[in-house]
């Protein structure tokens, strides 16, 4: 789950669903907040079994200039060490996962962090077509690898010896999270998952999942300059926010029906991976 302050949703309800997926979601998850919402919802978020779930950064504060795509080494290891610093002082842990803002990434990205002491990356969405829907989007999903590797120190859309894991975002040219969800229902995502999951029992890799906090929060209609900017593809997603969470609890909880599926945390699935006897392979 990703969590950032969307100024063009009702903040009081950001700060509320975060207590009610606490509730609804009985499983471990990933929650990538961003640093000026660690802040916003410190109350919210100290709530939160930090022993159960795992706080990734997600940034600064997903502003439209916070590119990890086009920071340089210097601009990237700034920022990170920011965010890291603060997102720490309030959950008591340093996070180890990252997924940048809009799915933004780099090789600079990656160089800072390692050396921030960062396990894994989250930022890339394999074989992608929709590349422009994202600010985030490159090229160089379409070729990167669809299975957990470790990144070249040149392109992070390439297998190589650092010691970050990227683990990319499931897809089949469409992603796998919400926004698929919104467009083309539920059955069409228990089908989807189906898929991926008989892919998942050949090539052992796993299946990621992605939404978002705010989008089970109200648009403020006042906010005009905001709504204005919001893309086409989001219009005509499934605007009704109780049945967005709805959809979203049915298929996790679709998900986990099955018996061979079980759900981890970034930090545990780094643990999984580099367990001796887990032989990843590339299946397509």
């Amino acid at each position: 789950m990703d969590l950032e302050i969307a100024e063009d949703h009702n903040l009081e309800q950001q700060a509320q669903i975060i207590n009610k997926l606490n509730k609804n979601i009985e499983l471990p998850i990933t929650i990538f907040t961003a640093a000026n919402a660690a802040q916003k919802f410190s109350n919210e978020i100290k709530n939160l079994d930090s022993t159960f779930h795992e706080f990734g950064c997600h940034g600064l504060n997903h502003s439209e200039s916070e590119n990890f795509n086009k920071m340089t080494i210097a601009e990237s290891s700034d920022a990170i060490y920011k965010a890291t610093t603060i997102i720490e002082s309030i959950i008591g842990m340093r996070p180890t996962a990252f997924r940048g803002p809009s799915m933004g990434t780099s090789s600079n990205t990656q160089h800072a962090l390692v050396e921030n002491g960062y396990k894994t990356d989250f930022s890339v969405c394999s074989q992608r077509f929709d590349i422009f829907n994202s600010k985030g989007g490159s090229a160089g999903w379409l070729t990167a690898p669809r299975i957990p590797y470790h990144p070249s120190k040149s392109s992070p859309f390439k297998r190589g010896n650092s010691k970050l894991l990227v683990v990319p975002l499931r897809s089949m040219g469409l992603p796998f999270l919400s926004g698929t969800l919104y467009l083309f229902g539920l059955h069409f995502m228990k089908m989807f998952f189906n898929l991926l999951f008989k892919e998942s029992q050949k090539s052992n890799k796993p299946i990621v999942y992605l939404f978002h906090s705010y989008e089970f929060c109200e648009i403020n209609r006042t906010d005009t300059k905001n709504s204005a900017k919001q893309k086409l593809l989001h219009r005509i997603y499934h605007q009704d926010r109780n049945k967005r969470l709805k959809l979203n609890l049915e298929l996790i909880k679709y998900m986990i029906s099955f018996s061979e599926v079980e759900p981890m945390t970034a930090r545990s699935f780094f643990e999984y991976f580099n367990e001796p006897k887990n032989m990843f392979e590339e299946y397509v």
